[in-house]
């Protein structure tokens, strides 16, 4: 099932489900070349069959995206994304647990630069299933990664 022209998406099999996991490069993937595409509207039409298997658990990881970056008219906006996942009966974890609306959390899963004064939240779990979802802290993780941790656990 595996697109190698989709950067960075990787559908898995475990013994726990089938999961995609996503680095999603967006506008950035064409430095692989002009067929490559990194949006991940682009891999939820390509694995489309994969995600309306009831044996996918989700998608989860890094999405680079966000509701705020929306541009009115774009054919590729993540409003577009969450539609598209509601499709599949998926859900962002985050979202439903926190009663949070898309662009306006609590938690940011992103610090830009590692400064914290530019928060967003770009790292998601999208699942059917009934899951807990915990957001790493910017005092415990920043001197890692610009990115916190999503930590899921799937009841």
């Amino acid at each position: 099932v595996y697109n190698e022209q989709l950067i960075e998406f990787l559908p898995i099999n475990t013994d726990f489900g089938q999961f995609l996991g996503v680095w999603a490069f967006n506008h950035r993937a064409k430095k692989y070349g002009e067929d490559v595409r990194g949006h991940i509207l682009h891999a939820l039409e390509e694995y489309e069959l994969f995600l309306s298997d009831t044996r996918t658990v989700g998608v989860f990881g890094d999405f680079n995206n966000s509701v705020v970056w929306d541009k009115p008219k774009s054919r590729l906006s993540f409003r577009t994304t969450i539609e598209k996942f509601e499709t599949f009966g998926l859900y962002s974890a985050y979202h439903k647990q926190n009663a949070e609306q898309f662009g306006k959390e609590t938690k940011a899963t992103l610090f830009h630069t590692k400064n914290p004064a530019k928060p967003y939240h770009v790292d998601y779990m999208f699942t059917r299933q009934s899951v807990s979802v915990e957001v790493g802290a910017y005092n415990d993780w920043i001197e890692f990664s610009d990115h916190m941790p999503l930590t899921v656990n799937l009841k």
